[in-house]
């Protein structure tokens, strides 16, 4: 197998299986991949008040214990299954997004044994030096000429690879860098949102009322926070 998509391979992927995008000609822009309010389904660390109103319907928070740490993260379900354990031994876990939020995603993407990881802005210098060395290194292996580079894909049984995503996370929960992560064929898209949440891209209605089923029979880690209203709602300018 490939160790990478090619952007023209990514997009029809992702087109094929009706996902969306934030440009309308994501074939000469990057691949960034935004469901529709009626799809838009949210897990976070807390609520996010910059969110508009109509992408709130399906939105999960962690619950949080006294110490503000999410209690997800001590759930034995949502144990670190291997090589992530390993790596969280070597790579200590340094922010919220980590063990709250990503811990979720490790758990549903945990039966595929391949994925696709993309940035939202395109594989570039400073967006893989940002990511850190596993990822910079990972492409220096594999790609000559990043910029042909749609997404890599990753075994989750190799180690190496599971310290690529694992640095993504951490980045994504200290940085302003988005990052898309999907199954082989596209069908399920989760985003690492730098707002410390993961916003999910399911078109399939039967997948996504799936995965809305398991998030609501989450309520000891995960609260739901679907409709909830901000203070900033009724600003304008």
């Amino acid at each position: 197998m490939s160790s990478f998509l090619t952007r023209e391979q990514l997009h029809g992927h992702l087109r094929d299986q009706g996902h969306k995008f934030w440009s309308a000609k994501p074939e000469a822009a990057p691949i960034n991949v935004s469901p529709p309010p009626e799809e838009y389904v949210t897990v976070a660390l807390e609520p996010d008040s910059t969110l508009k109103p109509e992408y709130r319907d399906c939105y999960f928070a962690c619950v949080l214990s006294d110490d503000d740490v999410p209690v997800i993260c001590d759930d034995p379900e949502f144990a670190l299954p291997e090589p992530f354990a390993t790596v969280a031994e070597q790579n200590p876990i340094n922010n919220y997004f980590m063990m709250g939020p990503f811990r979720w995603l490790l758990r549903r993407i945990a039966p595929f044994s391949r994925i696709l990881l993309w940035p939202r802005d395109g594989f570039h210098g400073d967006t893989t030096q940002r990511a850190g060395p596993h990822f910079a290194s990972w492409i220096a292996r594999h790609a000559a000429d990043p910029s042909v580079v749609g997404a890599v894909v990753l075994n989750l049984s190799e180690l190496s690879d599971c310290q690529v995503l694992w640095e993504v996370a951490e980045a994504v929960g200290v940085d302003c860098d988005d990052y898309f992560v999907s199954d082989l064929l596209g069908r399920e898209v989760y985003c690492l949102h730098h707002h410390d949440k993961i916003v999910i891209s399911i078109p399939d209605n039967g997948t996504r009322r799936e995965v809305l089923d398991d998030l609501e029979s989450l309520s000891g880690v995960l609260d739901d926070w679907s409709g909830f209203e901000s203070k900033f709602d009724d600003e304008t300018g």
